[in-house]
């Protein structure tokens, strides 16, 4: 994808790569059906990937998934946190937090928290939380990069909140 691709742009192209998964499945099982399972499963290229087809679907969609954070981001650096917040929800619609390990949820979560919303944000680092338990510890450096107010009760909170959620 080119640098500087507009959101649309880049949704068209994963819809494309989308597109040409389906009909890569199509043609796999369509060689199943004349080579017959075991001459297919014998061919070297596919002895590599048990499922390359569906691992490319599982990279389409984290990209997908991805490209919503991005636009979320987006949306959060014009003012519109309304908007962001339903972007890092679609995005986390997209894939279990298991495939992000638990980045697009803490994502939500501290942005609810930059803006006020404590008790909304803890599930959310909760769940990251439950993926990787080193997203606690970069809740405190989140204030150093100005992600997070300078206040030593919020980052408190929000540590023991998604510990808590466990």
């Amino acid at each position: 994808m080119p640098t500087g691709a507009t959101t649309d742009e880049r949704e068209e192209d994963v819809f494309e790569a989308q597109l040409l998964l389906d009909v890569l499945d199509l043609g796999r099982r369509h060689q199943r059906l004349e080579l017959g399972e075991r001459a297919v499963d014998e061919d070297p290229a596919l002895v590599e990937d048990p499922d390359p087809v569906g691992e490319l679907r599982r990279l389409v969609r984290l990209q997908r998934a991805y490209l919503k954070l991005n636009e979320g981001d987006e949306a959060v650096a014009a003012g519109d946190v309304p908007r962001a917040l339903g972007l890092y929800r679609e995005a986390t619609s997209i894939v279990p937090d298991a495939a992000t390990n638990g980045e697009a949820a803490f994502w939500v979560g501290i942005t609810l928290a930059d803006t006020g919303d404590v008790e909304g944000a803890i599930p959310w680092l909760s769940r990251a939380y439950l993926q990787d338990e080193r997203w606690a510890r970069l809740v405190p450096r989140l204030v150093a990069a100005r992600l997070l107010p300078d206040d030593d009760e919020l980052v408190r909170r929000l540590v023991e909140g998604m510990k808590k959620g466990k």
